[in-house]
């Protein structure tokens, strides 16, 4: 299959959420654009009631290690140490394909027992998530407007959703690692049709919010020179909240979400 030769990404992301709601997000990430090669890692932290704390890295790092239902991720330019062990099995979707590339999403973990450890020798545990991004074709190609992601843990639960809107909507959500084919995703609630259930969030606190231009690119200036203007003007806003699922209008059980909306501006293509 032809793909763009100009781009080919694989990325990383892991999470952690422990009983009280305090927050852990790592990123990992390898680019090769053109000629170029670079990696990046990022690392965002948020106590409840404290301003979230955000860390990045264009030094070179290693990726996470995959072995035995383990993921092992060591990053000392971060100063983390962590390991999420799995505790159900992994989901796996081609999201797009053209001429163009392809869009390969790994849920390596829907849901993990995480323990990491930071600087200072402080500590982190709770349930975690993980999952792997291969794309060979640009973000910009893709025939998306906007992008809803999260996942939520209950006591014995686990719901995680893709959706996409724009010219060839994409909607993938998993109850359970069953996939749920009438399912729709907003802000504020996933519903779950085949389950007769619905999870609703409450009590939602920004983690992060801003343009592409002023988060990863500003680390990146010459990728972000490379790419079209209006790709900097790319908006995410990440949350953390609480998750309800409820059936026959009633809750069933209550956990922790994290979920985000990201918003292409695509007007000045």
């Amino acid at each position: 299959m032809p793909s763009d030769p100009g781009l080919r990404l694989r990325k990383w992301y892991l999470d952690l959420v422990t009983p009280g709601g305090d927050v852990l997000v790592a990123y990992w990430g390898d680019v090769r654009f053109h000629h170029a090669r670079f990696t990046y890692s990022g690392l965002l932290t948020s106590r409840r009631g404290a301003p979230p704390s955000t860390r990045r890295s264009i030094r070179a790092a290693e990726p996470p290690e995959e072995a035995g239902g383990l993921v092992r991720y060591r990053n000392p330019r971060l100063s983390i140490d962590g390991i999420w062990k799995e505790t159900a099995p992994p989901l796996r979707e081609r999201l797009f394909e053209s001429a163009e590339g392809a869009v390969d999403w790994e849920c390596v973990m829907p849901r993990a027992d995480a323990k990491v450890k930071l600087e200072n020798g402080e500590r982190l545990e709770g349930t975690g998530y993980v999952e792997r991004l291969d794309t060979s074709i640009a973000p910009w190609k893709l025939p998306i407007d906007e992008l809803r992601w999260g996942r939520w843990h209950g006591p014995t639960e686990t719901v995680v959703w893709i959706d996409w809107a724009g010219p060839l909507p994409l909607t993938r959500v998993f109850f359970d690692g069953e996939r749920e084919e009438r399912a729709a995703v907003r802000d504020d609630a996933v519903t779950l049709p085949s389950a007769g259930a619905v999870v609703r969030f409450s009590g939602r606190e920004p983690l992060r919010e801003g343009t592409l231009g002023s988060t990863l690119l500003s680390r990146l200036p010459l990728l972000l020179r490379a790419l079209p203007a209006w790709t900097h003007g790319i908006v995410e806003r990440k949350w953390r909240g609480r998750g309800s699922l409820c059936r026959a209008g009633e809750k069933a059980s209550e956990g922790w979400a994290l979920y985000e909306r990201v918003t292409f501006r695509k007007g000045n293509r």
